[in-house]
């Protein structure tokens, strides 16, 4: 009596294991090819960046920080995927995006890369306002051409919009700093200098040092928009949902 219970506890155990099995042939079949060949072929969204603290920059921990860094993040959460931030000196950037090593950045509207590499946002997804500041014995500026033949001091990883060799050579002198903190010291401290900086940090420098006895101009404002890469895959479907994300952004700022 108990062998013959046990062959049959092992009879029904089997038959349920084939019941289990022919479930998930026919079942879970079409789930699986759908599941495989419909999953997207990228794992992560591939942000490209270089260093202009406080906008991005690479913080100790090797982790994307800054402005425009925040800005990325919201746009890789809107689209449900994975921010994996590049950093990439600017000589290296523009090799990366020809390749197609990376995906998304952000860049002026018209630049190097050529519109059959990305597809640029509508709206700017970032604005950056460059102004000179000076001490009050200094003779006042309104634009860059005024800066010929003049002391300068500028931040050694900026570009300024594509103005940085033009400054540099037409200056009667340059000295460099780091970051925005040190260019007010050494404007402080220095004689007949211009320094050329940008408004949001600038301010917040200001306002922390109680800094007086300077004056300022705002000299350009450079909308940086995203830009996407055209092999990404639906590129244009992506942007569309970019530009979106941008126009409620901006509504929402009003």
């Amino acid at each position: 009596m108990i062998i013959s219970e046990t062959i049959n506890k092992r009879l029904k155990t089997h038959f349920l294991f084939e019941i289990l099995c022919a479930f998930i042939r026919c079942k879970s079949l079409p789930f699986l090819l759908f599941f495989c060949f419909s999953a997207p072929s990228f794992a992560n969204f591939k942000i490209a960046y270089v260093d202009v603290p406080p906008y991005a920059f690479q913080a100790p921990n090797k982790k994307a920080k800054g402005l425009l860094i925040d800005s990325f993040r919201g746009i890789a959460q809107t689209l449900e995927l994975e921010a994996e931030f590049v950093y990439l000196p600017h000589r290296r950037l523009l090799d990366f995006i020809k390749k197609g090593n990376v995906d998304l950045w952000a860049g002026l509207d018209k630049s190097q890369i050529s519109d059959d590499l990305a597809l640029v946002s509508k709206k700017p997804l970032f604005v950056m306002e460059l102004q000179v500041y000076w001490k009050a014995d200094t003779t006042s500026v309104d634009k860059l051409e005024d800066l010929v033949d003049k002391n300068l001091i500028l931040i050694s990883s900026y570009s300024y919009g594509g103005n940085y060799n033009k400054l540099s050579q037409a200056s009667r002198s340059v000295r460099y700093t780091i970051n925005h903190e040190d260019g007010f010291e050494q404007l402080l401290s220095g004689n007949k200098e211009y320094l050329l900086v940008y408004k949001q940090i600038s301010e917040q420098i200001i306002d922390k040092f109680q800094i007086t006895g300077i004056q300022k101009t705002t000299l350009a404002k450079y909308d940086l928009y995203v830009k996407l890469s055209r092999t990404y895959p639906n590129a244009i479907e992506v942007m569309q949902e970019i530009d979106e994300y941008l126009l409620t952004l901006k509504k929402s700022k009003d």
